[in-house]
């Protein structure tokens, strides 16, 4: 029967640090993510790295670790840190995160005080709002009248 290999020598051997990133070298995930297996289930690697240096209880179930480099397929600790969905979220470079950024409407408006209606999490421009109704409006007031004026 063979020698079981540690948890922590299978993992960094699988790790280039040859770079600023230490990268991940053996399975990723369709999203980018290094792949660790380990007690019978698969972890991501950058997890696996965290809980390797601070314990493996060190992220509580709130918490996610992010990766302040943006890379995924790097493990290096110190390029980790713990955030809640939402930090994450918005650190990131999704649509949600350039959304919430955004500090005035698509025709320039500032998203501020009476001037802001939200919705659930929606931020629109009461300004906006007020020209498009107003628009509306003439549209159908002219067709309206070039409808009286041909009878």
């Amino acid at each position: 029967m063979s020698e079981r290999i540690p948890v922590d020598k299978r993992f960094w051997d699988k790790v280039d640090k040859t770079e600023s990133c230490w990268v991940w070298t053996a399975g990723i995930t369709g999203d980018g993510y290094g792949a660790f297996w380990i007690n019978g289930e698969t972890l991501h690697a950058h997890r696996v790295s965290w809980m390797l240096s601070y314990g493996f209880d060190s992220i509580p179930n709130n918490l996610i670790v992010d990766h302040i480099c943006r890379n995924r397929a790097c493990v290096r600790v110190d390029h980790l840190r713990l955030l809640d969905n939402r930090e994450n979220v918005l650190c990131g470079n999704g649509i949600t995160a350039a959304n919430i950024r955004k500090t005035h409407c698509i025709k320039g408006h500032e998203f501020k005080g009476k001037n802001l209606l939200v919705e659930g999490n929606r931020r629109r421009c009461k300004t906006c709002i007020r020209n498009r109704r107003k628009r509306k409006y003439h549209a159908a007031k002219i067709s309206n009248m070039s409808t009286f004026s041909s009878a």
